[in-house]
């Protein structure tokens, strides 16, 4: 696929002179001068290659940061028309997560389970490769969470069994229960969600794996004062 030479194109930042994408989003590498095939994962997606390593991204982010300034702490990119292959820079938009939540529950895209759930960033063959993440110890869910593109209170929603349950593999594991011990940069984010107003402090322990007392103590400065 040739590059459309009629259309704005931008440098995705990151990766000036690298990688370019266009307002109708599309990728194009400026290294083998050509648009990339995207495949589907959960979001059309495409893989950047910088300093020998490998990253997915998904398009709709990429553009959104091109043409929309980098993405505000506490915000997520949306589709206006709800469909997720559509990611022209007008149908994009930076909103909060509980907007994001609230659209999808509007537009109907809520209604299914797992990833037959249109809005799912997940699909079945996650599910066993994240309990086999938090079975290991060797990461936090705050770090899995990151790794699938997923909030930290949907790690939790898997390791107790309270979503995908009917999808098979790793359910053998021992998952634990040991309380989660914050980590600073754990702390900073949950300050700048504070900031936002967005979430009560029971949602946010939620998110982390605290209790509402834990989020209430870093809040008033009770706990972790030397962390901004």
């Amino acid at each position: 696929m040739n590059r459309n030479e009629n259309v704005e194109w931008r440098a995705i930042p990151g990766y000036e002179g690298r990688y370019d994408c266009s307002e109708e989003g599309n990728v194009y590498s400026l290294l083998t001068n050509c648009v990339l095939k995207p495949y589907t994962y959960a979001y059309p997606s495409v893989v950047l290659h910088k300093d020998g390593k490998r990253k997915t991204h998904h398009i709709h982010a990429l553009v959104a940061s091109a043409f929309l300034g980098e993405r505000p702490i506490g915000l997520v990119v949306n589709h206006i028309d709800s469909v997720k292959t559509n990611n022209h820079v007008s149908n994009l938009e930076y909103i909060t997560h509980k907007m994001n939540v609230e659209h999808a529950i509007k537009i109907g895209i809520r209604n299914d389970v797992g990833e037959e759930n249109s809005y799912s960033k997940l699909c079945n063959e996650d599910i066993p490769k994240i309990r086999e993440l938090l079975a290991s110890r060797e990461f936090t869910q705050m770090q899995i969470a990151k790794m699938f593109g997923i909030s930290n209170y949907s790690i939790s929603l898997i390791k107790t069994g309270k979503t995908w349950q009917s999808v098979d593999g790793g359910l053998e594991l021992d998952l634990g229960d040991k309380p989660h011990v914050l980590k600073e940069e754990e702390v900073k984010e949950i300050r700048q969600i504070l900031d936002c107003g967005d979430y009560s402090y029971r949602e946010i322990g939620k998110m982390f794996g605290v209790s509402e007392k834990a989020i209430w103590r870093i809040a008033t400065g009770r706990t972790w004062k030397n962390i901004k």
